[in-house]
């Protein structure tokens, strides 16, 4: 392989996935997180406990350079303080609302929220804003946050009367990760460790996200894809009108 087929990101994206020698057929998932990566998107991740939901958080975040981490495991006690961090004593005092959000998810590059729709909707709407435009607003203040890329993870989907359909429709990658099921797999996997291994020489820099995203922009979109998806999103609609209605 000569220097340019190695600098490739075809060829970054193999090496970070070869590396992750702990993932247990998890190939379709780490796709789907480094795709989340690079188009900006989020991922929904749909499983069972014990189906390395946590650790394919934890493997995409140590596969990029210096990136902030952030996660929080969510409940239906889940306060805004932990997601955003604690209101300043001293500004109060001043009468300026100002949230100390370093450390929290306003100052991350990777977040991972685990049991995502166990926690209520008033508190997971106020996340639509930092999906929506990478904008935190704290008091009167608008802040540009460096969040490249954001996992949510549920053994659920959320209920239809929930309220959540805003939140829900911004997770464009959704990916069910199922339990082990070849037998080598299996015995690897309770008897090996469960460290993340990253060769230095395999992660990801910013500069490489960000050209990534570039070249992608670029990429022709062909107007038969375009159509195929078209058809494709008009044909679900229909199957959801007559599911609603046989279920009237």
């Amino acid at each position: 392989m000569n220097s340019a087929e190695s600098s490739s990101p075809a060829a970054k994206i193999e090496s970070v996935i070869d590396c992750a020698t702990s993932m247990l057929e998890r190939d379709e998932a780490m796709r789907a997180c480094l795709l989340a990566l690079v188009s900006g998107e989020s991922i929904f991740l749909l499983g069972k406990p014990g189906t390395a939901k946590s650790l394919l958080a934890l493997w995409i975040s140590s596969a990029i350079q210096n990136a902030k981490r952030f996660s929080c495991l969510l409940n239906q006690y889940t306060q805004p303080d932990e997601l955003f961090g604690p209101l300043s004593i001293e500004k109060l005092g001043e009468g300026k609302r100002e949230i100390l959000s370093e450390g929290y998810l306003p100052d991350a590059n990777v977040a991972f929220l685990d049991e995502l729709f166990k926690a209520g909707p008033a508190i997971l709407n106020s996340l639509l804003t930092i999906l929506n435009e990478r904008i935190f607003r704290n008091g009167n203040q608008e802040k540009k946050v460096p969040l490249c890329l954001l996992l949510g993870a549920s053994n659920e989907l959320p209920d239809e009367d929930a309220g959540l359909d805003a939140l829900y429709d911004r997770f464009l990658i959704r990916v069910e990760v199922r339990p082990i099921q070849n037998a080598q797999a299996f015995k690897n996997l309770v008897s090996q460790s469960q460290k993340i291994n990253i060769s230095p020489t395999s992660l990801i820099t910013f500069d490489e996200i960000n050209s990534w995203k570039e070249k992608s922009e670029q990429i022709d979109f062909p107007d038969e894809i375009s159509a195929y998806l078209f058809s494709l999103r008009l044909r679900t609609c229909q199957i959801n009108v007559g599911q609603k209605l046989a279920s009237c």
